[in-house]
């Protein structure tokens, strides 16, 4: 996943597609509207917000900041352990078993040297998210079905890292990212 998510990686998918992509990043905490300027009614746009990745405070003004972009998909990726829908208890046994999951996926992978498996402790223990998804219906988004395309890269991505204890599923327009049955990351799309 990672060289895929590496620019150059990105870059050589678009140049074997023969499809022009220019990417930029912007921090929400300082962001000058006055950058956005540049878009053009021609330019589709994507934005990809990780669950948890606003504080509180700031996502109603990121989702009207996402709207007035016009973008064309918003694609969030909530992890296993995201699950605030569920009773506590339930929701305590999922975060844990999907911490268990996804340390266990980065052994078996080529195991994980005691720095890595700090920063994915640290990565992990955050304050619980949001409650995005109704968040975003309310803000005027509406859910879409994962493309084909999100589906091909995904059962590439499976096949190139071979082992059998990986697999995806789709459930309700959603991919599910699982290792040995336990949920690892769900990838969602949303339109404005």
């Amino acid at each position: 996943m990672l060289q895929f998510a590496h620019p150059t990686g990105v870059q050589a998918v678009l140049d074997k597609l023969d499809v022009f992509l220019q990417f930029a990043a912007y921090n929400e905490d300082a962001l000058d509207p006055a950058e956005l300027v540049a878009i053009t009614s021609s330019d589709a746009v994507a934005v990809h917000l990780p669950v948890g990745s606003a504080h509180v405070a700031a996502m109603p003004v990121v989702l009207r900041l996402v709207k007035r972009l016009g973008a064309k998909v918003v694609v969030f990726v909530d992890r296993g352990c995201d699950r605030t829908e569920l009773p506590f208890a339930t929701h305590l046994l999922q975060a844990f078993q999907s911490c268990v999951s996804l340390l266990d996926s980065v052994d078996a992978v080529g195991g994980a040297n005691a720095e890595a498996v700090g920063k994915i402790e640290r990565f992990m223990d955050k304050p619980p998210p949001l409650p995005w998804r109704t968040m975003l219906v309310s803000a005027g988004f509406v859910p879409v079905q994962a493309s084909t395309f999100a589906e091909s890269q995904v059962e590439a991505l499976l096949k190139r890292i071979a082992l059998m204890e990986f697999c995806v599923e789709k459930r309700g327009g959603m991919l599910c990212f699982y290792w040995q049955r336990g949920e690892l990351v769900f990838v969602s799309a949303w339109q404005c």
